[in-house]
């Protein structure tokens, strides 16, 4: 028989007077565990076994978690998704490598400027637009901010545009970064999707690059699949912004989502 076999539980007020080494108890007074580790005669010696406290369960609330002095927060999700915050400062984001920063929605601007926010804490970033358009039509263009001003000359860019067939793209030394050569659709129902990656924003010593991946509507019936990278070289200074744009000046509609990667 295992020694298994002659443990006893009781749910009591007081500790039974008679027990086994290894019998325990819970007292219904002091909501606590206690243990029979000594036996000597008729004198029972049971001993206290700390519980561990109930996990906390984080609601879908912009602040699960947190103290007036902002020590500790857990934002923004269900469960345990969103930052982490101690003191103030992001220390870790769950889940993946992605750490969500802000969104940028426009309707009837001329640009949409995602800004909030790069900075030290990240070497790289990921821009997902969707459901972007133009109402007067366009190509879709993008320019830096380097040095705390867009900039509107000194881009490099490359891509490829399909739709049956694959058509190459490149310009040396212009005013802005095109993504594509035709147009993006004018009808909300034809909207344009896609994914960049911005290198070494904070880099004060190399020349900023992105590249990207998506698609778009020409016409009702030109369906595009775009991708390509373009680089600013006219100054190495820190990156802080990214500015969409229509090729026409005219407005756009869509949102814009800023997320940081992981340096480790």
């Amino acid at each position: 028989m295992s020694s298994r076999e002659f443990i006893q539980h009781t749910t009591v007020n007081a500790a039974p007077a008679t027990a086994q080494v290894g019998d325990e108890y819970f007292n219904t007074t002091t909501n606590k565990l206690y243990k029979n580790l000594i036996v000597s005669g008729t004198t029972v010696s049971y001993n206290e076994i700390p519980i561990l406290s109930q996990p906390v369960v984080i609601t879908n609330s912009t602040s699960a978690i947190s103290t007036s002095t902002g020590a500790l927060t857990v934002a923004g999700g269900v469960g345990i998704t969103g930052n982490l915050y101690v003191g103030g400062s992001v220390v870790g984001n769950v889940p993946g490598g992605w750490v969500y920063l802000s969104t940028v929605t426009v309707s009837g601007a001329t640009t949409a400027d995602i800004e909030t926010t790069f900075s030290s804490t990240y070497d790289n970033y990921v821009i997902v637009a969707s459901g972007f358009y133009f109402p007067s039509g366009g190509l879709i263009h993008v320019n830096l901010k380097i040095g705390g001003s867009y900039q509107s000359a000194g881009y490099y860019y490359a891509g490829m545009y399909n739709t049956t067939t694959a058509t190459g793209f490149g310009v040396n030394n212009t005013a802005q970064i095109a993504l594509g050569q035709v147009n993006v659709h004018t009808q909300a129902a034809y909207t344009a999707n896609l994914v960049m990656y911005v290198y070494n924003a904070p880099s004060t010593s190399i020349y900023k690059s992105i590249s990207y991946t998506g698609q778009f509507w020409n016409t009702a019936t030109a369906f595009y699949n775009i991708n390509g990278a373009g680089s600013y070289v006219n100054d190495t200074s820190a990156l802080t912004g990214v500015r969409f744009s229509s090729s026409g000046g005219g407005t756009m509609v869509g949102t814009f989502r800023l997320y940081g990667i992981k340096n480790s």
